[in-house]
């Protein structure tokens, strides 16, 4: 498939590996579009090894959040077998802010995943077959005499978000597509991952031509000197394209809101954490209420309440066993042993201390507590390992939030205090407000989910206060 996934953090990448067939050896080149603009472009290598294929799949690309353009590279080189199933990877991610580094392997039932030095950056992925990355699926689907009407249910492994789930592909039909001077057949391939969708023109003779997804992001087949010759003027803002307009009733100051309730529509919501907790979701109608702390009876660091576990524990990216987080959680809280004082003592200090600045990159905690900057998804993520190391569960939560009258894409936090708490330490709120609307919860896995409500997505205010 074409979808490298990046994480919803930025919503940024919807990247389409498109590759070709090919015989021994190839490289292929494509330009990336975000709209009719180009921003970047994408180099694949594929080498005939014994058993299989070294595949490395190179991709430049510039982007505008928030007004500031960004380079982001990614790199990925795996080995495969015969058929373009993974065996094993490593994943790169540069960009002007931060850089990430992914690896694993395939071991029988097993995908073993590494993030980082620590044994918590270490992860275990149970599977019944080994999976395909996005390369690896294009050049199988390259490789078969396709016609109109087939379909394919193909394990799908995206490293930037460590997620894995069934690629649906299905062959529409057989078109036809100018490449170079002529008109040559294309088949069109429908596929969806994640509840995202995106679409493939696949030549029988010349491999992928073009593929589109999300966002509007598109890759099309072009020669080195062409992939190459990129756009200098800015970018798109990403942050504006996958920004939802609110519709209906005007809310002056969204920071100040306990109550809100909207109409939802335009994407099937199954699946979405939208009932539960502060919101209730009934018949496309959210309410949210900001929650009430005043009457909390006070619980004692470390909370230790049965089936909260889990929320406790280091996972990749968010090391709260690592010395220097538990160290500096240690330092802001001080002697406090209350959970309620500690989460608002923790916000309080990330909220202050981080210098916010769009961030296109995969947020690790212990990176961010370096830099002391980023966006949401930073803030968000060092929250989370500081609660924990503290000994008060966290979860992530990520989805929308209403700013200038229209909703932007946004992550911010629960934490156990007594109950579950909404939070959010990008605007010092604690209880945040009621205008963040909850679409995912969970890491990146969970978060690149939310790419389906992109450019779909319709929200109506009906009331607020």
């Amino acid at each position: 498939m074409r979808k490298h996934i990046s994480s919803l953090v930025f919503l940024v990448m919807a990247v389409l590996t498109s590759v070709t067939a090919f015989a021994d050896s190839r490289e292929e080149w494509a330009g990336i579009y975000l709209g009719k603009q180009k921003i970047g472009y994408e180099h694949i290598a594929v080498k005939e090894i014994p058993g299989g294929f070294n595949i490395t799949d190179y991709m430049t690309a510039r982007i505008s959040m928030l007004g500031t353009v960004q380079g982001l590279n990614t790199k990925t080189s795996s080995m495969t077998d015969g058929s373009y199933r993974l065996k094993s990877f490593h994943f790169s991610m540069r960009s002007g802010f931060a850089d990430s580094e992914i690896s694993g392997s395939v071991d029988g039932n097993t995908l073993r995943l590494k993030t980082g030095p620590e044994p918590s950056d270490m992860k275990n992925m149970k599977i019944d077959e080994a999976p395909f990355l996005a390369s690896g699926a294009d050049l199988y689907l390259q490789g078969l005499k396709l016609k109109a009407g087939d379909s394919f249910d193909l394990p799908l492994f995206d490293p930037a978000s460590l997620s894995l789930d069934r690629m649906k592909v299905k062959v529409e039909s057989l078109e036809r597509m100018k490449a170079g001077d002529a008109l040559v057949p294309v088949y069109r391939l429908h596929e969806s991952y994640a509840g995202i969708e995106g679409t493939d023109w696949i030549s029988p003779e010349l491999g992928t031509l073009k593929s589109s997804g999300p966002m509007g992001f598109t890759f099309v087949k072009e020669t080195r000197a062409q992939a190459m010759d990129l756009n200098t003027s800015s970018p798109p803002d990403i942050t504006a394209l996958t920004s939802v307009t609110a519709e209906g009733m005007a809310v002056a100051d969204p920071r100040s809101l306990s109550f809100m309730k909207v109409k939802l529509g335009g994407i099937d919501f199954a699946g979405m954490p939208l009932d539960g907790g502060r919101q209730s979701f009934s018949g496309g109608i959210l309410t949210v209420e900001k929650e009430d702390i005043s009457s909390l009876k006070p619980v004692k660091l470390p909370v230790s309440e049965p089936g909260l576990e889990r929320f406790l524990r280091p996972q990749p990216f968010v090391e709260s066993e690592d010395p220097e987080i538990a160290g500096k959680a240690r330092e802001i809280i001080g002697q406090d042993n209350d959970a309620l004082d500690a989460a608002k003592k923790l916000l309080d200090w990330v909220c202050g201390n981080l210098r916010n600045y769009p961030s296109a990159g995969i947020p690790d905690a212990v990176e961010v507590l370096h830099s002391l900057s980023g966006d949401c998804n930073e803030h968000a993520t060092l929250y989370l390992a500081l609660a924990r190391a503290a000994g008060i569960p966290a979860r992530m939560d990520s989805g929308l939030v209403l700013m200038d009258g229209r909703f932007y894409y946004h992550a911010w936090n629960e934490v156990y205090v007594g109950k579950w708490v909404t939070v959010d330490p990008t605007f010092g709120q604690f209880p945040a407000d009621a205008s963040h609307i909850r679409l995912a919860e969970g890491g990146l896995d969970k978060q690149v989910k939310l790419l389906k409500a992109v450019g779909k997505l319709r929200i109506t205010v009906l009331g607020a206060k």
